[in-house]
């Protein structure tokens, strides 16, 4: 196999190859573009790239690069699923759910995250090329939860959140109907996160991670408007908390403003 054969990248939608070396033995799948790009594109049977008499490599998983965290302690790397445990995709970048108000992550940086000393390894998050077609701040959107789904929709927009990210925006979402202002502080959000389904025995700052990982997942589906979601102002030593869009927007379980 000769030295420097072949190139991978990710280049927006597609992992692609090049060969820099044996080119005229080198055989896969994509039509060449001008720099000699070749898509891994859903081709017919196994997505491979093949060296004439000596081996081949094959695409095993087309998905798009993932952050991962290592942990220079016990050597454990955690991905995909995992990391949204500790770190929230934002607009500008990524930052840890335990200081959302922090500077963006950089590559290569180690932090102590819940007691464990990790090195954040970075995937960038997706620039935008169009405006998005859901964008948070529009007068028009709409949250719509039923069940454990919550739905945010604007124009031909649509957005879903399910599973326990939904029941916390189930929380604030009925706090906004019921109260107005739809203020609440960490210990009553708590309280009312428990009622509708949430672990007892979880801590109060379970909401924060969750609101966090709510964030992180429709940034990384490019809803717009994302950072402000959720609004906090300050009641002497306590930080209160609701959610951005106005009861009128807003319905849980069928129901809107006063119950209609």
């Amino acid at each position: 196999m000769p030295l420097h054969w072949l190139e991978l990248r990710w280049l927006g939608r597609n992992w692609n190859w090049r060969a820099l070396g044996a080119i005229d033995r080198t055989v896969g799948t994509g039509a060449a573009d001008a720099e000699g790009w070749r898509a891994f594109g859903p081709a017919a049977g196994r997505p491979r790239v093949r060296l004439d008499g000596l081996g081949w490599i094959e695409l095993v998983d087309s998905g798009a690069p993932a952050m991962l965290l290592h942990d220079l302690t016990s050597g454990e790397r955690l991905e995909a699923e995992d990391n949204e445990e500790y770190v929230e995709a934002c607009d500008d970048g990524f930052r840890l759910l335990d200081a959302p108000e922090s500077p963006p992550l950089q590559d290569g940086q180690v932090v102590v995250v819940r007691g464990r000393v990790v090195r954040i390894l970075l995937a960038d998050v997706p620039g935008r090329t169009a405006a998005p077609n859901l964008d948070l701040r529009d007068p028009a959107c709409r949250l719509d939860i039923v069940d454990a789904e919550a739905t945010f929709t604007a124009g031909a927009g649509t957005r879903t959140i399910r599973g326990e990210g939904a029941r916390v925006l189930r929380v604030y979402a009925s706090a906004r109907l019921e109260f107005g202002d739809g203020w609440l502080a960490p210990v009553d959000a708590h309280a009312e996160w428990v009622a509708a389904g949430g672990r007892v025995d979880s801590s109060v700052d379970r909401l924060g991670w969750e609101r966090g990982k709510v964030r992180s997942r429709l940034v990384l589906s490019d809803v717009g408007g994302v950072g402000d979601l959720f609004q906090t102002r300050r009641d002497g030593p306590t930080t209160l908390i609701r959610l951005s869009l106005a009861p009128v927007q807003i319905t849980v379980d069928g129901l809107g403003p006063s119950g209609q």
